[in-house]
């Protein structure tokens, strides 16, 4: 059985000191548009995992996995080099089923993470699979979906179920545009949201402004 030798971090300093270390058998859903980028910052979380010695195995679901694999090299991760050092796997997976065998090839040995942007739904039983995959092997898994493709009545299972919600979300300020994570649901702030302005670059993710609010 895979054991995460410690809970994993985000990598993004301020993050990891408001919301702490995310414990193994944690599930976190992630909910973005593509105008977010949201593999940019799946990216940049699993770099920053695997650069602390832990594999990451990132699936990508219904599309090819170069495009991808480029894009985070034009942000200036060195994903080759984890490739060749075994810290980092890429999968393209056709339809949940193969989704199915290529976890139940990877959870033994690696922190997981779906790009699931085209997933329009996923049974109750499917979602439950997930949730129980982290748990029996110890093990982190990060979902992304896209709010306005995923069926409403499937992305409000997932976000019962789910330990961590973050939605990804676009603000335009006259000609400025901000990037903002809004946490929804998180065990440190069981009564509050966190909202953070940041931005993705070539140096990792800037976090510009945060903001606590209640529900």
């Amino acid at each position: 059985m895979y054991l995460l030798e410690r809970p994993i971090r985000l990598g993004i300093p301020v993050l990891d000191e408001y919301l702490g270390t995310l414990k193994p058998g944690t599930t976190i859903l992630v909910e973005g548009s593509p105008n977010t980028y949201p593999y940019l910052l799946l990216h940049r979380i699993g770099y920053s995992i695997s650069k602390a010695g832990m594999r990451v195995t990132y699936i990508v679901l219904g599309d090819d996995v170069e495009d991808y694999r480029e894009a985070a090299i034009n942000v200036g991760l060195d994903i080759r080099t984890a490739e060749r050092e075994y810290l980092w796997e890429y999968y393209s997976a056709a339809n949940i089923d193969e989704l199915w065998n290529i976890l139940n090839k990877e959870l033994s040995k690696s922190v997981i993470i779906i790009d699931a942007s085209s997933l329009a739904e996923m049974s109750y039983e499917g979602i439950m699979k997930l949730k129980h995959y982290a748990k029996t092997w110890n093990t982190c898994i990060f979902l992304q979906v896209t709010p306005n493709v995923i069926r409403d009545d499937v992305l409000l299972v997932m976000e019962r179920l789910f330990d961590v919600i973050v939605e990804l979300k676009v603000s335009i300020i006259g000609t400025e545009v901000r990037y903002l994570m809004l946490f929804k649901k998180h065990k440190k702030m069981p009564k509050k949201s966190l909202i953070v302005t940041y931005s993705i670059g070539a140096q990792g993710v800037r976090i510009e402004q945060l903001r606590k609010v209640p529900y």
